[in-house]
């Protein structure tokens, strides 16, 4: 590391970047901009691009890094991981990687550094965190290099600059590529990492100016320097064999020649031997004149289709008369003190004997509920109150247990948890998961517990995971934004407060806010320790957020992240 450190500070400005020669790795940022900045990332980009091309060296500049969602990618680099703790943490597979010798030794070094400084950035770590880490990381690494060289398993002459990163597990994703050979540089003009990664000592850091507010130009890869992974060129090999027989027996030339109208336009009428194709040549047009009609009417049949009532349902009396918010706007005056974390404030208690929800909650079974929310295509309306109680059996209680597996003690704390996809997916709030190592499910009118180590996915910032248990699931529908929401609209929050199994409750939208950068929507359905992770719903019986703080010493004044947070997270498993 200290060597990274030592060759980094040569590089104390974007031509330094550009012109530094070295293939050993490097890592630097960059902080502030001045008058110039702009103009050196356009020459950068231009002159990197052209030999980059020309295949004297690998560059890409990166504005935003992918993440996994697509569950076979999950499934394939869960795999990866498991491999890789069988085998000691000494080798591990990525797509890339298939086909490169020793190439998943190295990576495996820099994998084992990358969790050795986050486990100094959080000391309480989990597995169950890690192998998410590890998973994102293997996928990003194998979507950012597609197109560099990797002989031998080092990328040689591999330039990548980014701009603006804050997120620790991104910082560390660059730090793994500078531990790969490839020299790195982040471009930090608006914001900067924060105090505890800049503690870890892994980049070399140049001030330029001040933090600014220039937007920087996205950067465009030429297209030359696409390229498949060798997982992906093996599993198109039986593709390319199967479109190479239509290219041998495609009969188009022939078609083409047998085209009669168009050789009869320039030839005489008088010539009796081409009449027929002549008389021919008007039905021919004819026909092709028919054809964009049959196109038209299958248009208006398209027009015709469910959406039609959606847009009369929303000029009907019981919309909302102020203007509907489609946006939660970042200028919002937040007057509220900062909001405490979930997990420190909002400690939650479990008692095995808590009595259960009254059986009259079973009053609505789930197929005859979705036909009223629109599930099926039916019209969209607003449900009563019982109804919308009836829903409480989409919401679980979640128990987690921060040791080890030992099904006959208590949990160390409880929370919520909202059925979003049929095979077995439940979203939850990051701080309920992210402290267990297990965890127990209960789902109303089941008198089993699914226990399950299975977190697939999280997010702090949003505070969002998903976990998984072996069970079909009657998912509720997430709200998608159709009408926007407003201050004063009704809604429903459903969880478990003091591990008091499936409570609801009742309030309105006070407010939209921003919470360290979040957006947020402020209710006043009472909800309390324990709630979190349960669904906030609208008179529709759809999810518009999920509970996940509420001020300890406030009255009702409640958090939730917003549905469009929701989609954007869980898109995939729903």
């Amino acid at each position: 590391m200290e060597n990274i450190i030592a060759k980094s500070e040569q590089i104390r400005t974007i031509t330094d970047f550009m012109n530094y020669g070295s293939n050993n790795g490097t890592f630097v940022r960059i902080v502030g901009e001045d008058s110039n900045l702009l103009s050196e990332i356009t020459k950068m980009d231009t002159e990197l691009s052209l030999l980059a091309v020309s295949g004297k060296l690998s560059y890409k500049r990166i504005q935003a890094l992918p993440n996994v969602s697509e569950p076979k990618d999950v499934e394939f680099y869960t795999e990866c991981y498991n491999d890789w703790i069988r085998n000691g943490r000494r080798r591990i597979l990525s797509k890339r990687m298939l086909s490169i010798d020793k190439a998943d030794e190295k990576l495996s070094s820099a994998i084992n550094e990358v969790a050795r400084q986050l486990r100094i950035l959080r000391p309480k770590l989990t597995d169950s965190m890690e192998k998410n880490a590890v998973i994102k990381i293997l996928y990003r690494f194998d979507e950012l290099m597609k197109g560099f060289s990797d002989q031998k398993g080092f990328y040689q002459s591999a330039k990548i600059a980014a701009d603006n990163v804050t997120k620790e597990q991104d910082y560390l994703f660059f730090y793994m590529l500078s531990l790969m050979g490839i020299n790195v540089l982040l471009i930090q003009n608006r914001s900067d990492i924060d105090i505890y990664q800049k503690q870890l000592k892994i980049s070399a850091c140049t001030v330029t100016g001040h933090l600014g507010s220039s937007i920087i130009p996205e950067y465009r890869e030429p297209l030359a320097l696409r390229e498949e992974t060798p997982y992906e060129r093996r599993r198109s090999q039986p593709e390319v064999s199967v479109r190479r027989a239509p290219e041998t027996s495609t009969s188009n030339p022939t078609v083409r020649v047998n085209i009669p109208p168009r050789p009869s336009k320039n030839m005489p009428v008088q010539n009796t031997p081409h009449t027929p194709p002549v008389r021919s040549t008007p039905q021919t047009i004819s026909s092709t004149r028919t054809a964009p009609q049959t196109q038209q009417t299958s248009r208006n049949i398209k027009v015709t289709l469910p959406p039609r009532p959606d847009r009369k349902r929303n000029t009907t009396s019981h919309q909302p008369s102020q203007p509907m918010r489609n946006t939660y706007t970042s200028n919002l005056t937040n007057s509220t003190p900062r909001v405490p974390q979930p997990s420190q404030t909002m400690r939650n208690t479990y008692t095995s004997n808590l009595p259960q929800p009254s059986q009259t909650v079973r009053g609505i079974i789930p197929p005859q509920v979705q036909p009223i929310m629109g599930s099926f295509g039916g019209a969209r309306r607003e449900l009563s109150y019982e109804q919308l109680a009836g829903l409480a059996v989409s919401i679980v209680q979640i128990l987690v247990f921060k040791g080890s597996a030992n099904f006959n003690r208590q949990p160390d704390t409880v929370g919520s948890g909202i059925m979003i996809g049929a095979q077995g997916y439940i979203l939850t709030n990051c701080h309920v998961a992210e402290c267990g190592k297990l965890y127990g499910v209960r789902v109303e009118n089941d008198n089993n517990i699914y226990y399950t180590n299975k977190m697939i996915k999280y997010h702090r910032d949003l505070d969002l995971a998903v976990l998984r248990i072996e069970r079909r699931l009657n998912p509720l529908p997430v709200f998608k934004g159709q009408g926007g929401l407003s201050r004063g609209q009704r809604v429903v929050a459903i969880g478990s407060p003091m591990g008091l199994f499936n409570t609801v409750s009742d309030g309105i939208i006070s407010g939209f806010r921003e919470i360290d950068g979040v957006n947020m929507i402020q209710f006043t359905a009472p909800i309390s320790p324990g709630s979190s992770g349960g669904a906030v719903l609208n008179m529709y019986g759809e999810v518009i957020g999920i509970s996940t703080a509420g001020l300890k010493y406030g009255q009702n004044i409640n958090l939730a992240v917003p549905y469009d947070a929701i989609n954007m997270f869980c898109g995939n498993f729903m």
